[in-house]
């Protein structure tokens, strides 16, 4: 089961990615995908859970996601995930705006100039 407004992350639509799950994965960006699916992988192997951030092709753009994942192993041996996908693109943004600020503010300071 996939809900939500998987177009903004991934280009398609719940019911899109449940026909054809491989369209998560194409969605998300070529420098990121070999870490994601050595993640998935691992996880898979040991049943453990999944916490990554990674950057994927939503309609509105590149993306950053992060995602929650949960695998477990039922009694016919059969695996089931449970997790979820946010984006955090606005969120990474801002931290990043605020991480610029604070250091020109320290090179300002260094300098020997005042920021007040």
């Amino acid at each position: 089961l996939l809900a939500g407004d998987t177009p903004q992350l991934f280009s398609a639509s719940p019911r899109e990615l449940q026909d054809d799950p491989s369209r998560i994965l194409s969605a998300i960006h070529a420098g990121d995908h070999k870490r994601v699916l050595s993640v998935l992988l691992r996880a898979v192997r040991r049943i453990c859970p999944v916490a990554l951030r990674f950057s994927a092709d939503g309609v509105r753009g590149p993306r950053h996601i992060a995602m929650q994942a949960w695998p477990s192993v039922d009694a016919s041996r059969e695996q089931r995930w449970t997790g979820y996908w946010m984006d955090v693109s606005d969120a990474d943004t801002r931290a990043q705006a605020i991480l610029r600020a604070l250091m020109d503010e320290a090179r300002a300071k260094s300098d020997g100039r005042n920021t007040a």
